[in-house]
C-alpha cells in the first residue's frame, strides 16, 4: 500500500507539471484549418482544400534544426507512401536557420516527396499554443483538427492507427487501462486519466472507453486507482 500511495503522489505531481501543456492541446482540438492560405517550399499555393480530398490527414510541425523533427520526416514518408488516400503534410517552422531553403535540401536529400508548407495565420495560431516541437495534428475531411500530439512518433505505426481510428468507424474497444491510446498500459495512464478528471485535457471517445474501468459511463479518479492497481499487482 505504501508503494501505491508514493506512485499515487508522484502521478499528481506530475499532473502538475503537465497543465500548460494539456492547455494547449486543449485549444487546439476543435480548431477548423480549412480557411488557410499558404505556400509549400517550391512556392505552390496550399490552402484548405487539400484535407477534402483525404479521408484523413496528419499535418506535423517541424523545424530543420531539430534531430526530433527531422526524425519524423521518415515517418511521415512511409504514411505517404503505404495510404494515399490519406493526406501527409509538412508544417515547417521559419526562423534564420530553419529555412525553406534547409526544409527543401533536407526532403530532396532522403527523397521524401510529401508537401510541407510555411505557416500562415491560420496555421501559427494554432502553433503558438504550445511550444513544444514536433507538435502533430490529425485533421478530418472537414479541416478540423481533431487529435494533438505534442511530442514525436516514435514510430509509423503509432501514426498509421491514429489515423485508422479517424478515417474509420472503430468497434469500441473493452476497457484495459490503455488511456493514452499507445498500445502500452502503466503508470502514464493513470496519469492520463486524472488529467482528464480535472479538466486538463478533453478525452475522446476512444480514451474514455478504454479507460472506464469501474463501468460508470465516466471517467474519475477511480478509473485512475483501477489502472494503477493493474500495474503494480497485475
Amino acid at each position: 500500500m505504501r508503494k501505491f500511495t508514493a506512485l499515487l503522489i508522484a502521478i499528481c505531481m506530475l499532473l502538475a507539471a503537465n497543465c500548460v501543456r494539456a492547455d494547449g492541446e486543449r485549444a487546439q482540438i476543435g480548431t477548423d484549418v480549412s480557411g488557410f492560405y499558404s505556400f509549400d517550399i517550391y512556392g505552390v499555393p496550399v490552402t484548405g482544400s487539400v484535407f477534402h480530398s483525404k479521408t484523413v490527414s496528419a499535418v506535423t510541425y517541424w523545424a530543420t534544426w531539430s534531430p526530433a523533427c527531422v526524425a519524423q520526416l521518415e515517418i511521415l514518408q512511409q504514411i505517404a507512401d503505404a495510404h494515399p488516400e490519406r493526406g501527409v503534410f509538412g508544417l515547417l517552422w521559419v526562423d534564420a536557420t530553419s529555412t525553406v531553403e534547409a526544409a527543401r535540401e533536407i526532403m530532396e536529400q532522403n527523397g521524401y516527396t510529401f508537401p510541407v508548407f510555411v505557416c500562415d495565420d491560420v496555421w501559427q495560431r494554432v502553433a503558438d499554443q504550445s511550444t513544444v516541437i514536433p507538435q502533430s495534428f490529425i485533421v478530418n475531411s472537414e479541416g478540423v483538427i481533431v487529435e494533438v500530439w505534442h511530442a514525436a512518433f516514435s514510430s509509423a505505426e503509432i501514426l498509421d492507427e491514429r489515423l485508422a481510428f479517424w478515417a474509420s468507424d472503430p468497434v469500441a474497444p473493452q476497457p484495459d487501462g490503455d488511456a493514452d491510446l499507445n498500445g502500452v498500459i502503466d503508470s502514464a495512464d493513470a496519469l492520463h486519466v486524472l488529467r482528464c478528471v480535472v479538466g486538463a485535457i478533453v478525452p475522446d471517445e476512444e480514451c474514455i472507453l478504454h479507460s472506464d474501468m469501474n463501468g460508470n459511463g465516466a471517467l474519475d479518479s477511480g478509473d485512475a486507482l483501477l489502472i494503477l492497481r493493474m500495474v503494480l499487482f497485475g
